[in-house]
């Protein structure tokens, strides 16, 4: 089987269950190397999620895997607030927030963004393609007690002025306009990130080819 064209391996690998890959995987190099091109094509990343970070840590420990990953979407999930029609600024998910609770998003945001750049930092510049394109979202999960869903209008995430970012070599597409993430359930809506945020995260992407902003 290690003779067959990768054209043929690859049209193998679509008609067995997903469930299966490991197991083929073990066969020889050249199949592990095949599943691991299926597998590591789009990388979905939660920022809660310490199995699914140590999956995009551990990406950078070996060359070919990080040249296998084209495409990393990377949730950032903040506190659930419950709803409080005396406060003054709409997140959008139908929670309103005081200040503590905008202050305490920008941090909880501002720390998700921070472990995810000092991970990709680490990196190795693939040398035989273009690097991935990274999409960042965020959002709260749903509170018991919220009622309505409604899109964000007023509070904007924020990272903390303080925060010193490394820059990030591999990424060559940044979308930060909010993406649409099959897994996450249709009552988490993305929240906004604030346009400088926006800004200053391109910034820090040197080799990019191009940004999505999202204009609010």
């Amino acid at each position: 089987m290690d003779r067959l064209p990768p054209e043929i391996r690859e049209m193998i690998l679509n008609d067995i269950p997903r469930s299966d890959w490991p197991i083929l995987a073990t066969v020889s190099h050249a199949w592990q190397n095949t599943v691991e091109r299926h597998t590591f094509r789009i990388i979905e990343v939660e920022s809660a999620s310490s199995l699914s970070m140590a999956i995009l840590s551990d990406a950078a420990t070996t060359i070919r895997r990080a040249e296998y990953i084209g495409y990393i979407i990377y949730t950032v999930e903040l506190p659930s607030h419950a709803k409080n029609p005396s406060k003054e600024v709409t997140d959008g998910t139908g929670d309103y927030l005081t200040a503590e609770d905008m202050k305490a998003d920008n941090r909880g945001f501002t720390r998700a963004i921070s472990r995810l750049f000092n991970i990709l930092a680490t990196w190795p510049k693939t040398a035989t393609r273009e690097g991935p394109a990274l999409a960042i979202q965020a959002t709260n999960p749903p509170h018991e007690s919220r009622e309505t869903v409604r899109n964000p209008e007023y509070a904007y995430l924020a990272l903390e002025k303080h925060l010193q970012l490394p820059l990030l070599h591999c990424v060559h597409w940044l979308n930060t306009s909010g993406v649409e993430n099959a897994k996450m359930p249709r009552r988490f809506e993305p929240l906004h990130i604030a346009l400088e945020t926006q800004v200053r995260l391109s910034k820090l992407c040197p080799n990019v080819a191009g940004v999505s902003w999202g204009f609010y």
